[in-house]
């Protein structure tokens, strides 16, 4: 059997902080774009309702997000020859 590649451990580039960079902005962005159009659209009482929602929504995802970047973190290096 072959061995795995390499894994790389090369310096981070300028260009992969501008992609994710670019990709939280972005991602910001649209977040705060939901808040505008549901504080525009709602009524007060909806819109508390929605702020619950998304406060959650929120809280959720971060936990989620943060659990698996532990997962992945903590997770075997060579996962094909796992139980050998």
């Amino acid at each position: 059997m072959t061995d795995a590649a390499p894994t790389p451990t090369g310096p981070i580039t300028r260009a992969s902080v501008t992609r994710v960079g670019t990709a939280t902005v972005l991602s910001a962005l649209c977040g705060y774009a939901v808040l505008y159009l549901a504080a525009r659209d709602l009524e007060p009482a909806g819109f508390s309702v929605f702020g619950v929602f998304w406060g959650a929504f929120g809280l959720l995802n971060g936990a989620a997000f943060g659990l698996l970047q532990e997962a992945t973190r903590e997770g075997p290096l060579d996962a094909p020859h796992r139980g050998r």
